[in-house]
Formats: C-alpha cells, structure tokens, sequence
C-alpha cells in the first residue's frame, strides 16, 4: 500500500508500522519511484545503519543508503496527543489484562517501547490498554494499529514523506479509528488512465534485491525525472474542475515522454540488469 497523491518533492517514503518490512518486495517496488524508503527505528534496536536482527536484504538496503533508519521520539508528543484524542471515548472496549497481554506477546511482540515513550506507556497503563513486558509493549490489535497510525502520519506530516505500509490491515484500522480516510484523487487509476503503470511486488518477487538496489541508484536522474512527470499530473487532476478538461489532459499524457521514459527504463533493466 503507497500513497503517492500525498507531497512528493522530497523523494522519500515512510515505511510502517514495522521495523523489519515484512515484504521486501514492497519496498522494492517503492524504489523504483522514491530515491529512497526511510523506516522508523528506535535508537535501541539500532545497529549503525541497520535495525537489530535485519534480514539480508534490509541490510542490504541499508548499506546502500536506500532504506533510512528514522527515530521517532521527536514525533511522540504529537502522536500521543492524536492517539489519546481519539482512543479516550472508545478506551473501555479495549482494556487488556496482563494474562491476555502476555498471550498476544507470544504471538505478536507488539510495538517497541521506544516507539512509544514512557508519558504515552503511563497513561496507556493507568487507562489499562497496555503492558509493558521487556523492551515491547503489548495491546490489542486495534490500539496498537492506531497508536502506530498517528506515530506514522506525524513523521509522514513532518519529514514530507508520504506512507508506505505492508500491512493494509493497520492502515485501515488507523484511517477507520481517526475518521480519516484518504480522499483525494485515485492515484493510480488516474495513472492507468493516462497509460502509466507502475511495477508492483509481485512483479518484482523474482528479482534479487541486489538488483533493486544497483537499478536505483544507476537509474536515478531517470526515476526522478519520471517522478516529476507523474507529480505534474496529479497537480493538474487536482485542479482540474471540468471533467472533460481532465479527459482531454489524461488522453494527451497516453505517449507522453513520461510515459516512454518508464517504459524505456524498465526495459533497460530487465534486458541489461
């Protein structure tokens, strides 16, 4: 899941609500149209530029300037006063007792206490939505999706980077419990419609991330290029008050030098590598 309708100057994405994505194929996929993906980290699970217990191919991004470790304790006093906004009238439907807390742990760790910051767990505590066990907190699903949601969209607001996540289910529960879903326009059906289609992770799963990495950086005056084509389009849609206007404009970019560029460059990379 990518919003690219969102601000798209800085180049960047923020990828969560994870530390470790949980589909590298969806971050690769982001690179193609970011210059690069950041991620929040706490300072503790931080091992230089990597995030603790990093599989290969994070690691890899990593060591490549391509996945950024981002900590997020600047962000917690805003996303606490977001999340508690919200949460307070609903906040008796998600009590958890400590037995029930310890059960979901051993399932799903939960969010690392360094996403959250010791006012946000005190009061979590006092309402009775959350336990501390080691260096993670655990929840129910729904708060910890929340929580998490208003984290991400602060940093998101902040650094100019709009959301990617891997897991649509924390992205819906976020948007339902804030009563903000995305509105706006459809990005990629306004992309398809102007015969623009960007690669997605499965067409991407049989590609080695080493070559993700390598076709980013060689390719990447093009991928910014074609960002700046793409970002052209959508400030035109969103202004575009007469629905004919918005036809003609979307039938003149079919064959536009953006689209060719992506499709010379994608060609590029699956014939030379």
């Amino acid at each position: 899941m990518m919003d690219i309708g969102s601000e798209i100057s800085t180049g960047i994405a923020l990828y969560y609500p994870y530390i470790h994505p949980r589909d590298i194929n969806r971050v690769n996929a982001a690179l193609i149209f970011w210059d690069r993906v950041r991620r929040i980290v706490p300072p503790s699970a931080r091992v230089g530029e990597h995030a603790r217990d990093d599989d290969d191919d994070a690691r890899l991004l990593a060591d490549e300037t391509l996945l950024i470790a981002t900590p997020p304790e600047s962000y917690e006093a805003a996303a606490a006063d977001r999340f508690f906004q919200h949460i307070g009238p609903a906040s008796h439907a998600f009590t958890i007792d400590l037995n029930t807390a310890r059960e979901l742990a051993s399932r799903n760790r939960g969010i690392h206490i360094e996403k959250i910051g010791d006012q946000v767990l005190w009061k979590l505590q006092q309402l009775g939505l959350a336990h501390p066990l080691g260096e993670w907190v655990s929840m129910h699903g729904e708060v910890g999706a929340l929580y998490m949601f208003c984290l991400a969209s602060e940093m998101s607001d902040a650094i100019e980077a709009p959301l990617l996540s891997d897991s649509e289910y924390d992205a819906e529960i976020g948007q339902a419990f804030l009563f903000e879903p995305q509105t706006g326009v459809d990005v990629t059906d306004t992309l398809m419609r102007a015969g623009i289609r960007l690669s997605g992770p499965a067409e991407l799963s049989a590609i080695p991330t080493k070559e993700v990495a390598a076709f980013a950086h060689r390719r990447a005056a093009e991928r910014q290029r074609f960002r700046i084509a793409v970002q052209g389009i959508l400030e035109v849609v969103r202004s575009a008050a007469d629905p004919h206007v918005l036809e003609d404009y979307l039938d003149k970019q079919r064959g536009s030098r953006s689209r060719r560029l992506l499709a010379i460059t994608v060609e590029r990379w699956t014939t030379q590598g």
